[in-house]
């Protein structure tokens, strides 16, 4: 695998928050992860392996999507909410 024993690696089930890209300190919106990257699809599309999918529960700040998903019209957080959305892994912070 290639990490080092000090990084978490993010599970499904786990309760994130998922971090603004422009301000990594402030949570743009929680969400449970469903599926990690490397496995799975998206819309169709695999799941790259920097990413996990996460089931979209709240918003506090209504920014972009990483991918937005065209065909369902979504393109920012608010779009999205019930639904599932990609997000880095770097940026899905674990819930304690």
């Amino acid at each position: 695998s290639g990490n080092t024993i000090f990084s978490y690696q993010v599970q499904v089930g786990d309760r994130v928050w998922l971090a603004n890209p422009l301000d990594q300190n402030v949570p743009a919106a929680e969400g449970t992860v469903t599926t990690v990257g490397g496995s799975g699809l998206f819309h169709n599309r695999p799941i790259p392996p920097q990413y996990v999918r996460v089931n979209l529960e709240s918003v506090y700040i209504d920014i972009p999507l990483m991918i937005p998903v065209d065909e369902a019209d979504q393109v920012t957080l608010k779009d999205a909410v019930g639904s599932s959305v990609l997000w880095m892994k770097v940026l899905s912070i674990v819930k304690k």
